[in-house]
C-alpha cells in the first residue's frame, strides 16, 4: 500500500520534521493496520473515530501552520466511517 505523506523543506534544503507529516509520525504506537479507527482533531468539530487511511494534512492550513511554527492540520476524507 502507497501511504501520502507532506514532506516540508527550509530555505537551507533540510526536511522541517515539525510540518511534516506521515501515518507513522501521527503519534500511533505499534505498527497499526490500515482499518486501525484513529480519533479525528477538535478543531473539525466533535472529535469521531475513523479509518486511519483517510486521514490527510489539510492543505489550506499549510502555510498557516509553517508561520505559526505548528503542525499541519489533519482532517478525514470519510469522517462518517
Amino acid at each position: 500500500m502507497i501511504q501520502p505523506a507532506l514532506v516540508v523543506y527550509g530555505e537551507d534544503e533540510k526536511v522541517i520534521p515539525e510540518f511534516s507529516w506521515s501515518w507513522k509520525t501521527m503519534g500511533i504506537e505499534g505498527n497499526p493496520e490500515w482499518n486501525s479507527r484513529v480519533p479525528t482533531e477538535e478543531w473539525a468539530g466533535p472529535t469521531k473515530q475513523v479509518l486511519l487511511v483517510t486521514m490527510r494534512p489539510i492543505m489550506s492550513d499549510l502555510a498557516q501552520s509553517i508561520l505559526e511554527k505548528r503542525k499541519v492540520k489533519l482532517g478525514s476524507t470519510h469522517d462518517g466511517w
